[in-house]
């Protein structure tokens, strides 16, 4: 694999020593057109591409276009190189997934917010099949097959995180998680209002998952009632006529109704 393009979308002291470690480190680095700082072989992000798809896509879009499907590891807030690289390593480690560097209880999580995320893992393991400690991580990798998926998707920057997430089950991409350096501070936390719209937009999930599921069970027992009632006398037959049509029901309203969703948070 190639060395990853570091896309980096949010401006502070902390992320600026982390630019400059990664260009000396030879990895090429992106900014915002608008960043406070500058350094010589830094790629700037048009201000167009940011203003349509927000400073994430609008992001990967530019470098898609420009450098085709090169793998992109994003960057924000208290990252460090160290982070950086721990995600390239697992990225080589990896290369068909996603790679998320989660955060174990950052440094100035709030009680509230430890208990909405929470929340939002149990709910998420629940739809999804598996736990994921941070959503919101900081640094993630894509490797370069995926990106023209990712700019597609809907949201801003922050829905768009968890969005991405939500997504990959129907994508069928796998995800693998790292244990990030950095812990962040409370500058880093997130709001009530947030966390209480992140509540909502996995409960949704989970709600219409279940009703999917319940939807499914509903339609398999009347099947194999109908079977034996006017087809069949065989408990096996009228059993597998019933399973055989709610799977596909059941399949079909996941990938387009429940998973999809994960692509038009707005």
């Amino acid at each position: 694999m190639k060395k990853p393009i570091i896309l980096i979308y949010t401006f502070s002291k902390k992320i600026d020593e982390t630019a400059k470690a990664m260009l000396d480190a030879g990895f090429k680095v992106a900014i915002p057109y608008n960043c406070s700082w500058s350094y010589d072989g830094l790629i700037l992000i048009p201000k167009i591409e940011i203003e349509k798809r927000g400073v994430i896509r609008g992001g990967i879009k530019y470098l898609h276009d420009t450098f085709g499907e090169t793998s992109v590891i994003l960057a924000e807030e208290y990252i460090t190189a160290k982070d950086i690289l721990l995600v390239y390593s697992t990225m080589l480690e990896y290369p068909e997934a996603l790679v998320l560097s989660e955060r174990e209880n950052p440094a100035g999580s709030g009680r509230f917010e430890r208990i909405a995320y929470k929340i939002i893992q149990s709910l998420f393991a629940v739809v999804q099949g598996r736990m994921v400690r941070d959503m919101h991580s900081g640094v993630r990798g894509f490797p370069g097959q995926y990106l023209s998926i990712f700019y597609d998707m809907r949201g801003n920057d922050r829905d768009f995180l968890l969005g991405q997430i939500m997504a990959l089950r129907r994508l069928n991409i796998p995800l693998v998680e790292c244990q990030a350096i950095s812990q962040g501070n409370s500058e880093g936390a997130h709001t009530i209002r947030e966390l209480f719209r992140d509540i909502l937009k996995v409960c949704l999930l989970f709600l219409t998952f279940v009703s999917s599921s319940l939807f499914s069970t509903a339609l398999d027992l009347g099947i194999y009632a109908f079977m034996l009632h006017f087809f069949t006398e065989s408990l096996l037959a009228a059993s597998a006529a019933g399973r055989a049509v709610s799977s596909i029901v059941n399949f079909t309203i996941n990938q387009h109704v429940v998973f999809r969703s994960g692509l038009k948070i707005n």
